[in-house]
């Protein structure tokens, strides 16, 4: 590790953008998780490779209901990245800058479960999801010297080869504290996918969710494997209010210090 890069983790403000990055990276794996399982979204809500593969998909075989979602989504995404662009620097105190910029990106996201998956289209829906991932992404990118997406896109992983390759395979030293962010990245973003699905777990197991009839089976790989959807996940629910909690967690990280220029 460089001298650098020691400096940099001695940085207390540096140090709490980081894990206002991991944060996110948890958040959007934990709502992907519940996007994907739940038959209101049925996608990730970030508009990731699939997604658009998925447009062009949709528009050959005349799906407009689902084509319109994804484009609504993407839509959302690129609107949120030009929003965040435009207002990143509106607030001269930097605390006031990161409470905005948080709230912007979490809020849409934690009420999610309690607004727009009850009594909002899905096409809107899609478009607010896909505008606070962008917001996010346009937020916060920066770990230390490093452009994160915290979307988890391919990126993200290819990165992590490219420095595990640089760190021990050409034994560039200075790389194993890049390698080293980039694994914390994917696993944060695993992470929150991981603990969407023991919410979900006990809350099932509590009988707090119902299921849709229209549950199926799929083949992938030539195996049959049963795809559980989640029609809705009630109100009071661990999944809705850890959902919560966590999106709270990142005003830990505020700036401490907030510079006026």
């Amino acid at each position: 590790m460089t001298s650098e890069n020691i400096e940099a983790l001695k940085n207390t403000e540096a140090r709490r953008a980081a894990l206002s990055v991991f944060s996110a990276l948890f958040i959007m794996g934990y709502i992907n998780g519940l996007a994907v399982h739940c038959n209101h979204l049925g996608a990730f809500v970030t508009p990731q490779t699939g997604n658009v593969l998925w447009m062009g998909y949709q528009l050959a075989l005349n799906h407009w209901d689902s084509l319109a979602r994804n484009f609504s989504l993407f839509l959302g995404f690129l609107g949120g990245v030009i929003f965040s662009y435009l207002t990143q620097n509106i607030f001269k105190n930097k605390r006031v800058q990161y409470f905005f910029n948080w709230t912007i990106f979490a809020l849409p996201i934690a009420i999610y479960p309690f607004v727009f998956q009850r009594i909002v289209h899905e096409w809107i829906t899609f478009y607010v999801m896909g505008f606070a991932s962008g917001c996010g992404l346009g937020f916060f990118r920066k770990v230390f010297h490093l452009e994160i997406n915290i979307a988890m896109a391919t990126g993200n992983v290819r990165f992590l080869g490219l420095h595990f390759a640089k760190a021990f395979l050409q034994k560039n030293k200075a790389e194993i504290f890049n390698f080293i962010i980039f694994l914390l990245c994917v696993l944060m973003f695993a992470f929150g996918a991981f603990m969407y699905g023991i919410m979900y777990k006990t809350d099932s197991a509590a009988g707090r969710v119902d299921y849709d009839s229209a549950s199926h089976f799929v083949y992938v790989d030539y195996s049959r494997i049963y795809i559980e959807e989640v029609k809705l996940i009630q109100n009071l629910s661990l999944t809705n209010f850890a959902l919560i909690g966590f999106c709270l967690i990142g005003y830990l990280f505020a700036p401490k210090n907030p510079v006026k220029e």
